[in-house]
């Protein structure tokens, strides 16, 4: 790329450096987008070995160049952003993009149209770690800083963008126990704490433990955090069991998933765990 051009691209960057977006830093101030996107790209850096299928150094990039568009329309929070709203940025994005020069514009056009499709290692890798950095930005700013949907929000966000992803789901299960530690210790003391509950049951029954998990945490205000696992995964049970354990350690309550009535021989063994730890427990089926 000759000079100008060069220069070009880079005082265009240059406005992510002003460009704020909706979430503070741990010293509270608004975070920018060209610090979000740094960070997100450093998270990649540090994955190369629990995704060795995927180029990182293509998920780096993703990340690096993820927000440009909003150099053009500024930062719009996720639960405030419409289609209308995409669709303007990715316009003004392309439409920059058809100003760079051979061999940029095919390839950077071939890259955004890659993440917005989302069905490559890459693509899914960089958009889970696009939203799990706006997770963790959250868990590090002062509670005072949270606008009152991200409450919920900040404990669900990214999870279906995890999905994929063995590794990911459970940091993105760490991250939401970190939010609700954060939650129940911060100044905001009007809102009452919330009841972690650690669903155990069947893995025969794992796709009505997160039916059930919903329930709980729409209609009941309940924190809940549940089994990893499904068909999706490759079954390790040592490994699955001891996060499991873990899990009752962190909860408040146990919730026995016992459809039918059937409680199996691990179920008996995580409640009489649950028990030896005073653990409130509470029953699917009385």
């Amino acid at each position: 790329m000759d000079i100008p051009a060069l220069l070009d691209v880079l005082h265009t960057a240059d406005r992510l450096k002003d460009t704020t977006r909706h979430a503070y830093t741990s010293g509270g101030r608004r975070e920018s987008v060209a610090e979000h996107t740094f960070r997100t790209a450093l998270t990649a850096c540090f994955m190369k070995d629990e995704f060795p299928e995927a180029d990182i150094d293509k998920v780096i990039k993703m990340c690096l160049l993820h927000d440009l568009g909003e150099a053009f329309t500024g930062d719009i929070p996720a639960f405030e952003k419409t289609p209308a709203d995409t669709e303007t940025e990715k316009r003004m994005l392309f439409n920059w993009l058809d100003t760079l020069p051979a061999p940029y514009h095919s390839e950077l056009y071939d890259l955004y149209t890659e993440m917005a499709a989302r069905q490559t290692p890459e693509a899914k890798l960089f958009k889970a770690l696009d939203g799990l950095e706006a997770v963790i930005q959250h868990n590090e700013a002062d509670l005072s800083t949270w606008a009152e949907n991200e409450y919920a929000l900040n404990l669900t966000y990214a999870e279906d963008r995890c999905s994929f992803s063995p590794y990911l789901s459970k940091l993105r299960e760490r991250l939401k126990i970190e939010s609700i530690q954060k939650i129940n210790s911060g100044h905001r003391t009007k809102r009452p704490p919330m009841k972690v509950v650690a669903l155990c049951g069947s893995m025969r029954f794992f796709e009505e433990m997160q039916e059930i998990a919903y329930e709980l945490e729409t209609k009941r205000g309940y924190c809940a955090i549940t089994p990893v696992g499904g068909t999706c995964m490759p079954p390790d049970k040592e490994a699955l069991a001891k996060a499991h354990y873990r899990r009752i350690d962190l909860a408040d309550a146990v919730y026995i998933v016992n459809i039918g009535g059937y409680i199996g021989e691990s179920v008996q063994e995580e409640l009489r765990y649950a028990k030896q730890h005073n653990k409130e427990i509470i029953f699917h089926e009385a």
